[in-house]
């Protein structure tokens, strides 16, 4: 007589599976911060250490990498004539040698698609696809696309609006144009403008932030202000020691005025801000454009004078950055920013009603070895074999519709820790990302002669809506006792169908789906002797995506490298193919958070950041550039 199997522990569930109760969580959980997160590591080595504890190390490989994928990212911020603010949040892969791109894989977020047959919570999505994305050699058709660049009328060459895949391949073939063409230089120009008149709507919504950030006004206007009417010290020309500037950047400086004395300098920072502004506005009924007014792209003169004030603000940046780290210039700039846009989770009820089921207990352990995470939970299962129901309830109810929420574009959160004089230099500079990003590749294009390179996307498939059955909602109510009804036989529709309608929030965000991807076919890209795996993003990493970086290094020989985290939380689907001890960590560290929100359990919000803080520390044919700049330049003067 055989011995029978052995009991398999229970693992207690929210939702009737670990998958399911990230979704639940982090739809909770949706734009909150993660309360007391430390900032996130610098730059990793191929060691898969620190910079700042590998003084030793030389290894510059995969900062390089991350740094040319980086403006690749860049490159592809764009908004669309349906959607002109928002863009498809992308991330990028991919192998470099010798600075050279041989290979990239695109991934971009993939949200929920309501219109499709519902599937449990349990349910892990769809792997996704490689797509070859066709002709990126082409470089005569790269040439036409440089010499049409200002087109006024829809073409094969110019479009108003552009996918992500149709951006892609123009993008590759005018680079590889500029690789071959005798009059380089004139390529590369083009090639600046190019990108800058398809990005005009994200540009202007850039230049716009920066006064959205300091209460709707110029942040010049205010600090000259404050300089003029306080004893600050004399800055005389602080450019002439370390900047080098050109012939049309004097133009910029003659006629903003830039002057010898700090708040006058201010001055005219703040009217090329103004300018800026003018030649790339922003309409006022911007959001409403999708349903009838137009927002044409700009003509191509302003194109060159905008690239040539953006030039003249980079070459200007010591200069600005002496100045607003001038004594008593941090407390001017605290005065005139506007509040933190971060969300505390406090006018959220749910989150305040939230109440973790005793029989969950939380235990966040974070491995150190290889030994420690496989030993971390036994079991390999996740639904109904590996989970105990929070609630035996057998009642059906019908399947509800969940109205999609629409959120709009990721939000950019500030960065705390930060200086004010830092965050104002990120905010003004991030409107010439598409400058910086367009030079360093064009720049390096030539570096593209002789090697066949390869350009693909990885696309996941829509994400079904979760099924919102009975079963679940009586799970969901065992968490939220307030709302349970004085008649047990009744549900409370209306809080539990808002709170599972938050679940139309969720995507798989790009970063975490090139990981799956990675994961479950490592070497169709990488060698095993890779060390690295290098990620950018057109965006800082959520809290989860950063979380699941460092889970999956900890067990893994090849390492993910990403840049940053803002450590916000956003409605999250798990990509394919994460393991369940992995799951379980996520939705261990996403419960700590949640407490940290509760009401139930404010007591505990220090040690739960402590633990989370330790987890941390541990783990146009050629234009007459000059000329049309002075044309400009007067007719803002007159």
């Amino acid at each position: 007589m055989s011995k029978p199997a052995p009991h398999k522990k229970e693992r207690p569930t929210l939702t009737g599976s670990v998958r399911g109760d990230i979704l639940f969580l982090s739809s909770l959980l949706h734009r909150k911060q993660a309360i007391g997160q430390p900032a996130g590591p610098k730059e990793r080595t191929s060691e898969g250490r620190n910079d700042a504890d590998n003084d030793d190390n030389n290894d510059e490989t995969p900062e390089i990498e991350r740094s040319l994928l980086a403006y690749v990212c860049n490159i592809l911020i764009l908004g669309g004539q349906d959607s002109p603010l928002a863009h498809d949040v992308h991330a990028v892969c991919g192998r470099i040698e010798s600075q050279v791109i041989e290979c990239l894989v695109f991934s971009k977020n993939t949200p929920v698609l309501t219109s499709t047959s519902s599937v449990p919570a349990s349910e892990e999505p769809q792997h996704g696809t490689l797509k070859q994305i066709e002709d990126v050699e082409n470089a005569e058709r790269g040439r036409l696309l440089l010499d049409h660049w200002g087109d006024k009328e829809k073409s094969e060459y110019w479009q108003e609006s552009y996918t992500l895949e149709e951006h892609l391949r123009d993008v590759f073939q005018a680079l590889s144009h500029v690789a071959v063409t005798q009059e380089c230089e004139e390529a590369a120009w083009e090639f600046v403008y190019l990108i800058h008149r398809r990005a005009f709507r994200k540009i202007s919504a850039r230049i716009q932030e920066v006064y959205s950030r300091y209460r709707s006004s110029s942040p010049f206007d205010q600090l000259a202000q404050v300089v003029i009417a306080e004893t600050f010290p004399s800055i005389s020309t602080p450019y002439k020691s370390n900047v080098k500037l050109q012939k049309g950047d004097l133009q910029i400086l003659n006629r903003f005025k830039f002057p010898g004395f700090n708040g006058e300098w201010l001055k005219g920072f703040g009217t090329l801000l103004h300018f800026l502004q003018t030649i790339y506005p922003l309409p006022a009924d911007v959001k409403k454009l999708p349903g009838g007014s137009k927002w044409d792209p700009p003509e191509p003169r302003k194109v060159g004078t905008l690239v040539s004030c953006l030039l003249c603000l980079i070459r200007l940046k010591p200069a600005l950055t002496f100045i607003l780290n001038v004594d008593g210039m941090e407390n001017a700039l605290n005065e005139i920013e506007s509040p933190s846009k971060l969300d505390t989770g406090g006018g959220d009820k749910y989150l305040q009603q939230l109440q973790i089921p005793a029989d969950l207990k939380i235990k966040l352990r974070f491995p150190t070895e290889r030994h420690d995470f496989n030993n971390l939970l036994l079991g390999d299962g996740d639904g109904e074999d590996g989970t105990v129901d929070i609630a035996d309830c057998d009642a059906e109810d019908p399947v509800e519709d969940l109205t999609e929420e629409d959120e709009g574009e990721d939000a950019d959160y500030p960065d705390d820790t930060q200086t004010p004089a830092t965050r104002l230099l990120k905010s003004v500079y991030a409107i010439t990302s598409w400058m910086q990003a367009a030079d360093a590749l064009s720049t390096r294009a030539r570096t593209l002669i002789g090697k066949e390179f390869k350009v693909q996307m990885y696309c996941c498939p829509p994400v079904p809506p979760v099924k919102a059955d009975g079963l679940l909602k009586q799970r969901i109510l065992h968490c939220f006792p307030d709302l349970k009804p004085q008649d047990s036989k009744k549900l409370p529709n209306a809080g539990i169908g808002k709170i599972l309608s938050r679940f139309n929030n969720a995507t798989i965000h790009a970063e975490a789906a090139l990981m799956g991807w990675i994961m479950k076919d490592h070497h169709a890209l990488w060698n095993a002797q890779t060390a690295d795996v290098p990620i950018a993003v057109s965006k800082k990493c959520c809290f989860l995506c950063w979380l699941l970086h460092r889970l999956l290094n900890a067990e893994r020989e090849t390492k993910f490298i990403l840049s940053s985290t803002h450590h916000q939380i956003f409605a999250w689907v798990p990509p394919s193919g994460t393991p369940l001890p992995i799951l379980i960590q996520l939705r261990e560290a996403l419960l700590k958070v949640a407490q940290q929100y509760s009401s139930a359990h404010s007591a505990q919000s220090s040690a739960e950041s402590a633990i989370l803080d330790r987890f941390h520390a541990s783990t146009s044919k050629k234009l007459d550039r000059d000329a049309a700049l002075a044309a400009d330049l007067k007719d803002f003067e007159d």
